[in-house]
């Protein structure tokens, strides 16, 4: 049985061996390349159930496109077992990274819990995913985990089938996991007892802190200060764009702007998206938040250390043991509202590792607050907004809507949310990448920047070299457009020293490869090609 869709690092080989074991089937299920394989032996019967629970009742990350079955001679195995995972053709797609799930936010805030205060807590239901994948399948080797190894109480919990945390691959504890520490403006580790302490303490004194959370950098500064944000738009080279804030809660968010039940759905969603909300006249942010707009961007804590950072914890941690739960610690605090912008220059690329980030970020961040699990993919946040007419809901963006959509014949509808926006000097493109058969995956932002001096530079975060199949209507539109916006730059600007490399650009689309040296993030693009209707990029990894 051949499972397709989002269903690697969801928890879903666990559930498959529940179902199995639940039935008295034998056989086995793994990962590979191409999504879940499963061989299922037993009675009829038992089969027939295990498909339909599995049909209705998959993990709750899990997003099954397609189901193809086979049946086979019997080999006579009567247990069932989780088997080594394989490989093949990469197709297989992989859960994006999702919020603290509320049980372990439970044993987050519990004193009496072995993870109490741990930043990197998670389990199969929640934490990261995406952003630490090297390689598929799925397992903790082809992970930037594969450098912590397991405690014997971890161990125990992965390989338990009873276990919240069977299988979980990013599993670790304060024994064996990833440490927080803070850094000081110069990238010199600051000695403190409670480093989540000291940052809202410096927090709320107007300072500037970077924030290495689950899929890359933020800055930080106290939304309700005016010189906190007027240094950091200074900083930060941002003159007028509004800035995305955290609050601690819904209701902390409605007591600034008008939230309904549509847009508190979304805040408090597992995806955890900006939400741009409409503000109340009577707020107390600063004006330098979002001059110019009516409205908020907010979201709401989505890792472990946002929650750390957002619950209103007494000096003296021990006295949260005498409140009578988790819950009522999180409702008893209000941590004000935190401006949370992208970590990077405005215009750069959001920085993801703690060395770049020391080096990029100096001069605007007095502090890091900083950790030592590598992120392979850096991601954005997303952006959503209900939009109040027939048919509206919400304009999905980058972190957690990234997810497979079904293929249709011709020009699938996801992919008429592609967006072309040229910026002077500038080609940015929200692109789809491939995902398998019949499905594509929303990818983060493609900037591509050409220099003076002939070389085309490409901003992203994350991004292999490789192919990008796309229907040639699509392909077509992206060529046209390209080439109207060379002969309107061309016409404004004749001298520009670009123009060469976008004619090179556009030559390449058109079927003639142009090398290209732009170097960005580990990626060098050799050449752009399209081809019988296919966009072709190739490239190959530069050592950093």
């Amino acid at each position: 049985m051949r499972v397709r869709g989002i269903v690697q690092g969801v928890g879903f080989r666990p559930t498959v061996y529940r179902l199995a074991v639940e039935r008295g089937l034998g056989g086995w299920v793994l990962n590979d390349a191409e999504g879940v394989l499963i061989e299922l032996e037993g009675p009829e019967a038992g089969v027939d159930s295990f498909v339909s629970a599995l049909a209705r009742d998959p993990p709750p990350l899990a997003r099954i496109t397609a189901i193809e079955s086979e049946s086979l001679a019997p080999l006579g195995e009567r247990e069932f077992r989780i088997a080594p995972s394989a490989a093949g053709r990469r197709v297989a797609l992989v859960s994006p990274d999702m919020a603290t799930c509320d049980d372990c936010r439970r044993e987050l805030l519990d004193p009496a819990d072995r993870r109490y205060r741990y930043p990197f807590i998670n389990c199969t239901n929640c934490g990261p995913r995406y952003s630490i994948m090297l390689d598929i399948p799925y397992d903790r080797p082809a992970t930037t985990m594969r450098g912590f190894t397991m405690c014997a109480e971890c161990q125990a919990e992965y390989d338990d089938p009873a276990d919240r945390r069977f299988h979980a691959q990013p599993n670790a504890c304060p024994v064996c996991g990833p440490r927080l520490a803070l850094h000081g403006a110069d990238g010199r580790p600051v000695a403190c007892p409670d480093a989540v302490a000291a940052v809202r303490e410096a927090l709320l004194a107007g300072r500037i802190v970077a924030v290495k959370g689950l899929t890359g950098f933020h800055l930080a500064a106290d939304a309700r200060s005016d010189a906190a944000v007027r240094e950091l738009r200074r900083r930060k080279g941002r003159d007028e764009k509004p800035f995305a804030m955290m609050a601690a809660s819904a209701e902390a968010v409605a007591r600034r702007a008008r939230v309904g039940e549509a847009e508190r759905a979304l805040l408090e969603s597992r995806e955890r998206p900006i939400v741009l909300v409409a503000k109340r006249p009577d707020h107390d942010l600063s004006p330098g938040v979002a001059p110019r707009s009516p409205y908020f961007g907010f979201m709401l804590p989505y890792a472990p250390v946002h929650y750390l950072l957002f619950e209103d914890l007494p000096a003296d941690l021990s006295a949260i043991a005498q409140r009578a739960t988790a819950e009522a610690s999180a409702k008893a605090g209000d941590f004000p509202p935190m401006i949370l912008t992208s970590g990077n220059l405005a215009e750069e690329p959001i920085c993801g590792d703690n060395t770049e980030a020391v080096r990029r970020l100096e001069g605007i961040a007095d502090l890091f607050l900083v950790h030592d699990r590598p992120i392979q993919t850096v991601c954005d946040d997303s952006v959503a907004m209900v939009q109040r007419s027939p048919g509206s809901a919400r304009v999905p963006a980058r972190r957690d809507f990234a997810e497979a959509t079904p293929g249709a014949p011709g020009l699938p509808p996801a992919l008429e949310a592609l967006r072309i926006a040229f910026e002077p000097g500038r080609l940015v493109v929200a692109t789809r990448v491939g995902g398998g058969v019949g499905s594509l995956v929303l990818s983060q932002h493609l900037v591509v920047v050409p220099t003076p001096d002939g070389r085309l530079r490409v901003e992203t975060a994350g991004v292999q070299a490789g192919y990008l199949p796309l229907p040639s209507r699509l392909a077509n539109h992206l060529v046209r457009a390209l080439k109207e916006h060379v002969d309107r730059l061309e016409a404004a600007r004749p001298d520009d020293p670009t123009l060469a490399v976008w004619r090179g650009v556009v030559q390449a689309l058109e079927g003639e490869p142009v090398s290209l040296a732009g170097k960005k993030l580990g990626i060098a693009l050799d050449a752009v090609q399209i081809e019988r209707g296919v966009l072709r990029a190739r490239g190959h990894r530069v050592e950093r």
